[in-house]
């Protein structure tokens, strides 16, 4: 992720937060609505920025090419679980 979609990503999830206190939320349905507000507002915020700067914040270096595609594993998700590290249960070769 770039800077931005970090600072976005933190500004999101601090918005949540901030509403959820202040708003004394309980249950799931009261969660969600945090959330989703606050998403809105990163939203908003992402919006302003690429106005601005002329193009889009979201890198192309993301996980969407590690989705599988009409259910085969796409190269990269082949790369990472080959290089799945051992569990600390697992013996010692």
């Amino acid at each position: 992720m770039t800077p931005i979609e970090l600072a976005l990503t933190s500004l999101s999830e601090a918005t949540a937060v901030t509403y959820h206190r202040e708003r004394d939320s309980q249950g799931f349905q009261k969660l969600k609505r945090d959330a989703t507000d606050a998403g809105r507002v990163a939203g908003k915020a992402r919006e302003a920025i690429e106005s601005e700067m002329g193009r889009s914040v979201v890198s192309k270096e993301n996980y969407l090419g590690l989705k599988p595609v009409r259910g085969r594993q796409s190269e990269r998700q082949k790369q990472l679980k080959q290089a799945d590290q051992p569990s600390l249960l697992d013996d010692p070769e």
